[in-house]
């Protein structure tokens, strides 16, 4: 049977149709976005860290997660490598900015500390993640915590909050509650400098001569001394530092360190005060709220150990100074590269340091999210591992209390970078207990030959001797600047 032909008429009107479907679904593609998919070729970061253990594998598993998640909806993957230690991280990215022979090439992402990232910055340039930043995004942080890591000439945000530290003053509190009734002392007094001092002599004397206290970072010391007093030792003009250290400051960080020091009142004697503490050498320490799993929960004499408790107080401030504290603990900073990777780099960020992922996190190393709404105490004390709320480490749920409490008690500031804040800083961190050790030593020498303790401690603290440690300190300070 012959089939009959279709209408011309028709067959015109459905090619035209056929065509113009066609025509719209070719704009329509064209018009519409390509989305970040997992079938689209991903955009591969790598990030350098110096976490380790427990830490470690929190940080990896956090990177899987968001791979598997907002990394593969935007076409992100994010590849974790730890380099060791902090020191050992900021060698190793500090090499790969310079070209080393044998060096890495650099990473997309890496942790570091301010003077850490000012040292790479003179080198490579690091992306200020600003421009990446709605104000509503901003806006959901510590104002400080941002703050802390802006520098250069634009003071362009170049280190991102991770976690957040601060110093508290850990106690024993088990042999200080023999020493408070004993003698009448209270915690009141270690709120000030002044009242510490009083209470290191205090506990000296009631102890038969024991050490009470010691401090974890005597740069951190001479800074926020310096802070409190409203006398900074140095000054920035044209990008360089000057030192200007001026006597009011020389004579607070005598009278409260050095001084007590040499008369026996502090000590120094184990890698870390958590150490002194953990064998008896001292009973209060500042240390970095970072640290607070270090805190020891026995004390170890004469082969016998001790249960002890735990408090932690806040920083001490002079009577007659402003509530400055210590803020630091590393960030991680963002390599220029390109808008695309820069971009991919900060919703990474933005995403690790949201309140859900930053929160666990955070508490697990004892540290203080920086997204406003994480910073509540109930909801980070519900973040802690088993093991920060038992026995195995008490102090950390101590410390981020009372670190919460001091965040809106007290102005907590970090340290601006600038060339040669880092070789300061270590500076001051050996000459302070070097020069107090060795007037230690001399006490007892000339003790043990016979001369009066109060003699010797009257000449090593008098004002000549105050004259010389003040222009070794305003000596060795210029040196460390190149000056």
């Amino acid at each position: 049977m012959k089939i009959p032909e279709p209408r011309r008429g028709l067959s015109l009107l459905v090619a035209a149709g056929f065509a113009l479907a066609c025509i719209a679904g070719f704009i329509l593609l064209r018009a519409t976005p390509k989305p970040a998919t997992p079938t689209s070729r991903p955009l591969t970061l790598t990030v350098w860290h110096y976490y380790s253990g427990l830490t470690q594998r929190a940080f990896h598993d956090l990177a899987a997660r968001f791979n598997t998640t907002e990394g593969a909806r935007l076409g992100i993957v994010i590849e974790p490598h730890s380099q060791g230690d902090i020191a050992s991280l900021a060698d190793m990215v500090f090499r790969a900015a310079r070209g080393d022979l044998g060096a890495p090439n650099m990473p997309d992402i890496f942790a570091a500390y301010p003077d850490s990232a000012f040292r790479v910055a003179e080198l490579t340039a690091l992306a200020n993640l600003e421009p990446y930043l709605t104000p509503a995004e901003q806006a959901a942080y510590r104002p400080e915590f941002l703050e802390d890591g802006r520098m250069g000439p634009d003071n362009g945000l170049v280190i991102f909050p991770v976690a957040k530290s601060t110093e508290n003053l850990f106690l024993n509190r088990t042999d200080w509650d023999a020493f408070a009734a004993a003698t009448g002392a209270t915690l009141d007094e270690l709120a000030t400098w002044e009242g510490v001092v009083r209470t290191a002599g205090r506990y000296h004397e009631w102890s038969g001569g024991r050490a009470f206290f010691r401090l974890d970072s005597p740069a951190n010391f001479i800074l926020v001394t310096a802070w409190q007093l409203g006398e900074m030792p140095y000054a920035l003009r044209n990008g360089r530092a000057e030192p200007t250290l001026t006597p009011r400051l020389a004579r607070a960080l005598w009278d409260t360190y050095h001084a007590p020091f040499v008369r026996g009142w502090y000590a120094q004697v184990g890698p870390f005060c958590s150490d002194d503490a953990r064998t008896g050498a001292i009973v209060a320490y500042i240390g970095s709220s970072a640290g607070a799993g270090y805190f020891p929960v026995e004390v170890s004499e004469g082969g016998a150990a001790r249960p002890i408790d735990c408090d932690v107080l806040p920083y001490p401030r002079f009577k007659e100074g402003e509530p400055y504290a210590m803020l630091q603990g590393a960030g991680l900073c963002v390599v220029k590269s390109t808008p695309e990777r820069e971009r991919a780099a900060a919703r990474f960020l933005l995403w690790l340091t949201a309140p859900d992922q930053n929160l666990p996190f955070a508490a697990l190393t004892g540290y203080l999210p920086p997204a406003k709404a994480a910073l509540n105490e109930e909801r980070i004390l519900d973040a802690l591992p088993d093991s920060a709320v038992t026995s195995t480490q008490p102090a950390v749920a101590c410390s981020l209390r009372t670190s919460l409490a001091m965040l809106n008690d007290m102005r907590l500031t970090g340290t601006r970078p600038f060339a040669g804040s880092y070789a300061l800083r270590e500076r001051w961190n050996t000459l302070l207990p070097k020069l107090a050790q060795e007037a230690l030593e001399e006490r007892k020498q000339r003790t043990a030959a016979g001369e009066s303790e109060e003699t010797a401690v009257a000449d090593l603290l008098s004002e000549r001797a105050f004259e010389q440690w003040y222009e070794r300190l305003r000596r060795e300070s210029a040196a460390a600047l190149g000056q």
